[in-house]
C-alpha cells in the first residue's frame, strides 16, 4: 500500500510539472511527501520488529529477506522519500517556478525517485518470491 501511494503521488508530480500546475499545488505535495515518510519510518519499525520476532530463525529470515535488509528494504523507501521532499522543499522557494524550463527541474528527480522505489519493488518481490519457495518447500 505505501508503495502504491508512493506510485501514485509520484504521477501526480509529475503530470503537475508537465501541466504547469506544480507551482501552484507543490505545498499540497510536500505534505503528502512528509506523510508517506512517517509511514516509510513506520514500515522501518514494523520490518525491525518483525525480524525480531523471528530471529530464532536467521537461516530462514536471512533467505527470506537477502543481503543487507534494511538498506534494501525499509532504508530505500525512506532515501527516496526524503531525497524527493527535501528537492521539493528547496524548488518550492524558486520565484518563478511557474516557467517549463523551471518545472522540468523537476523531472530529473522524479527519475530519481522512480529509480528508488524500483530498487525497493526490486527488493520486495525478490522476498516474495523466496517466502514462497520456503512455503511450497515445506507442504
Amino acid at each position: 500500500m505505501l508503495r502504491s501511494n508512493a506510485d501514485v503521488e509520484s504521477g501526480l508530480i509529475r503530470s503537475g510539472w508537465q501541466d504547469g500546475s506544480i507551482a501552484k499545488t507543490v505545498d499540497v505535495h510536500i505534505k503528502k511527501m512528509h506523510e508517506l515518510d512517517a509511514s516509510a519510518w513506520a514500515y522501518s519499525k514494523a520490518f525491525r520488529q518483525v525480524r525480531d520476532k523471528w530471529k530464532y530463525y536467521p537461516d530462514q529470515t536471512d533467505y527470506i529477506f537477502g543481503d543487507n535488509p534494511d538498506n534494501l528494504g525499509p532504508n530505500t523507501l525512506i532515501n527516496g522519500i526524503e531525497e524527493y521532499v527535501n528537492f521539493l522543499e528547496r524548488w518550492s522557494k524558486i520565484q518563478n517556478k511557474d516557467q517549463q524550463e523551471i518545472r522540468f527541474l523537476l523531472a530529473d528527480e522524479s527519475n530519481r525517485y522512480d529509480e528508488w522505489m524500483r530498487r525497493f519493488s526490486t527488493w520486495l518481490q525478490g522476498c516474495q518470491q523466496r517466502l514462497g519457495q520456503i512455503k511450497k518447500s515445506i507442504q
